[in-house]
């Protein structure tokens, strides 16, 4: 079973704190240490507590949540904001540590289940996970992991959709009050989340289960592993593990052919890989037959039947439905002449389409694809001639299908080669040439060009001579970022010459991604969908060593490290809604499975929420009527750039509608994040301040006015926290509280700051 972990640095031991968190493994069989509540459909099972069994996390027992068997009543709440209360059958379960010395990191296992995936959007099922320090017992927890139901299409629910499914229908035949609970989509695969705080106190942890719009179809939350580790970091697996080789007497002679996994691509979201293996995966491929295989974070499948052929650059859509690839095979009867073809398996219908049908010596080759709902968008490199599309001289020309007809270049004496088709806008392409495109290329240099195929017109975005050249482009899914590797100097700091990463922006700006003396070359590079995050393959040619490192891109730097080897790894990177994935081949032995040295492919998940919690409890009294109020620093000693951040504020005060509150950053941005609640109008005159300013919430802060306190829970604040995203964590934060109005007072009690660092 594979187990994803989001990575976070630990600051103290684990033996300083083994003893803070009682039963987290649920060992003690039982509910020992925990606390139930809503409709207290919670227990405790071992893998045979449930048809057909789930294997726990780690250790004998998990616990489960769930929201039914069936509809168990009760009020109906509000965890999401979305639509008033309308979630049914309210599960939570939840413990209380104290932290006496600071800093403390926290992880815990969770999985999903849900009956709902096929339904409307407005049953949307969801769940959630917050740590709340204990300072009343009102207080706001930080949201750490937020989730829905992944759908055909989009739910209702403004949390992230958190799937895939195995599609197994699960029935729980033990656990007290979840027994009979019936799940009929399946479960995802067990997520590991760590997380970081850096205030003394009594903290409480706590995970919800809803239904959403119904309270019929049920949904479960798994949890396990509840525990301070010693470290959280980087999580590798060997997804393939093959060995040997076939000898084969074939043709009259005597064939050898090694056994091993390559090529991987990635999905966006869900967590799909797609890859081209010899090796017997799915226990049908004995005979080293090179295939398609997928593997989608739960099992295997083998996509293709092929007897003879090879088989390379595998390519996914986003969701993971598509898969495009190259092939010499005969997969659905018209290839017989064994030519290379560009192919498209839907994973969904498990059709098999052939786009092209050519004879030898033209070749296809090189598929990209796009199109979530179709799979309709492939590009591709080709030196024949296709239906409505001449190519006489043979030359080496870049195609895109879609879906009906043929496109592309028509050149000669010239070459367009390493394409890529931006995922979401499929009108862009990114792509090498040597070709005079667009006029300002005579001189023949390797050049990157994006071709906008809905005006059929090229733009030529690196305009260089010999000795510079460019290579590997990748490009986001807007088709506005596209990354390359060269050896030029764009931004006026690779005077030496060394081959690095850089990224162009919409519609001129060229920065550099990686800084390396001209002893390490970068040989490949992926952008991700977002054009947020890269991942990149470095040679040292003085130890002539591969390396494959991670690019966040607000800055010029080195990248984080991921993995060291001797053979190329050509990595590839996805970055979903929770967490990066990081995809790659090697032939050594990188995680200890591979002592024989077969090429494997290797998955890393990393940083995908780093989650930081810098707190203050300053308890001081806000001035009234003054402009210039009260003010509290957190010293912060972070690495990193902010992806995301939340803040609690904590305050009493005996009208909220007087009260401003700020934030600045070490940079010197300010976000006034409460302007006086309800002003202009009546203005709330409800007292305190109990809450979490998010981004992601649904509610405003300005139009809140509840009881005691009159802003709590989760509340979008009047200007945005992202204005603080891609700054420097580190440095003094700052919190400014003030009183516009005469007589009435109050306390800022405490705060804290929520980080997603990158």
């Amino acid at each position: 079973m594979k187990r994803v972990l989001f990575f976070l640095t630990l600051a103290c031991s684990a033996s300083s704190w083994a003893q803070l968190i009682t039963n987290g493994g649920f060992e003690a069989g039982n509910l020992t240490g925990w606390a139930t509540g809503g409709t207290n459909r919670v227990g405790v099972i071992a893998a045979t507590g449930v048809t057909p069994n789930i294997a726990p996390y780690e250790g004998t027992y998990f616990a489960v949540l769930s929201t039914g068997p069936g509809s168990t009543g009760g009020a109906l709440t509000s965890l999401d904001g979305y639509g008033g209360s309308n979630e049914d059958d309210l599960a939570t379960l939840s413990t209380s540590f104290t932290v006496t010395t600071a800093p403390v990191s926290l992880s815990f296992a969770f999985a999903f289940l849900t009956s709902e995936q096929n339904w409307d959007p407005q049953y949307d099922d969801l769940f959630d996970v917050t740590l709340r320090r204990e300072a009343t017992p009102a207080s706001t927890g930080f949201p750490l992991v937020r989730g829905s139901v992944l759908k055909p299409v989009t739910g209702n629910s403004p949390w992230s959709d958190f799937g895939p499914y195995d599609g197994v229908s699960y029935t729980f035949t033990s656990g007290g009050p979840i027994t009979n609970t019936v799940v009929d989509d399946g479960r995802t695969a067990w997520t590991k989340v760590c997380v970081t705080v850096d205030l003394p106190g009594t903290y409480t942890l706590q995970f919800r289960v809803a239904d959403q719009g119904d309270a019929f179809y049920d949904s479960a939350l798994l949890v396990d592993a509840v525990e301070v580790p010693s470290t959280c970091a980087l999580a590798s697996s060997q997804l393939t593990s093959t060995s040997g080789a076939v000898t084969e007497w074939k043709g009259g002679s005597l064939q050898y052919t090694p056994v091993d996994s390559r090529e991987p691509a990635l999905a966006d979201s869900p967590p799909v890989m797609a890859f081209v293996s010899s090796g017997n995966i799915t226990g049908d491929n004995p005979g080293a037959q090179e295939q398609i295989f997928v593997h989608d974070g739960l099992s295997y499948q083998r996509l293709t039947s092929a007897t003879s052929g090879s088989f390379s650059h595998p390519a996914l859509t986003a969701n993971g439905r598509f898969v495009a690839f190259a092939s010499t095979a005969n997969l659905t009867g018209q290839n017989a002449d064994g030519n290379w073809e560009i192919f498209r398996v839907d994973r969904q219908t498990l059709a098999t389409t052939q786009i092209t049908n050519t004879s030898p010596p033209c070749e296809n080759r090189a598929p990209s694809i796009a199109g979530d709902a179709a799979g309709d968008v492939i590009a591709f490199t080709t030196t024949c001639s296709l239906p409505g599309f001449a190519n006489p001289d043979g030359n080496v020309e870049l195609v895109a299908w879609d879906g009906a007809s043929f496109a592309g270049t028509s050149t000669s004496g010239c070459q367009n080669y390493a394409p890529a088709v931006a995922r979401q806008q499929s009108r862009y392409v990114a792509f090498i040439s040597t070709c005079n495109l667009s006029g300002t290329n005579a001189d023949g240099n390797p050049e990157v060009f994006r071709w906008d195929r809905q005006t059929n017109s090229f733009l030529q975005i690196t305009n260089t001579a010999d000795p510079v050249a460019q290579d590997v482009p990748s490009i986001a899914s807007s088709g506005s970022a596209v990354l390359f590797a060269s050896n030029g100097n764009f931004a006026g700091s690779n005077a030496d010459g060394s081959y690095e990463l850089f990224k162009w922006q919409s519609p001129a700006t060229i920065t550099q991604v990686s800084n390396e003396p001209n002893t390490v070359a970068y040989i490949s590079g992926k952008l991700d969908d977002a054009g947020v995050w890269a991942v990149g393959e470095r040679l040292d040619f003085t130890t002539f060593s591969f390396e494959t490192r991670v690019f966040y891109m607000s800055s010029l730097g080195n990248g984080n490290p991921v993995f060291s080897a001797t053979d190329p790894l050509l990595p590839t990177i996805a970055a979903g809604a929770n967490i990066r994935r990081i995809a790659l081949q090697s032939q050594s032995n990188l995680t200890g499975g591979n002592p024989d040295g077969n090429v494997e492919v290797f998955e890393v998940t990393t940083s995908g929420a780093y989650r930081r919690i810098l707190c203050a409890q300053p308890d001081t009294a806000i001035p009234d009527n003054n402009v210039n109020g009260v003010t509290d620093t957190i010293a912060s000693a972070l690495t990193g750039t902010v992806a995301d951040l939340d803040l609690w504020v904590q305050i009493t005060h005996t009208r909220v509608s007087d009260l401003q509150v700020q934030l600045t950053s070490p940079a010197g941005t300010t976000v006034l994040l409460v302007d006086r609640p309800g002003l202009p109008g009546a203005g709330c005159n409800g007292k305190n301040v109990d809450a979490v300013l998010d981004d992601e919430a649904t509610q405003p802060a300005e139009t809140q006015c509840l009881n005691l306190p009159a802003l709590s829970g989760y509340l979008v604040p009047n200007n945005p926290l992202s204005s603080f995203d891609g700054q420097n964590a580190s440095g003094n934060w700052t919190l400014r509280v003030s009183d516009q109005a005469k007589k009435e007072n109050g306390t800022l009690q405490r705060w804290c700051l929520a980080f997603q660092l990158n």
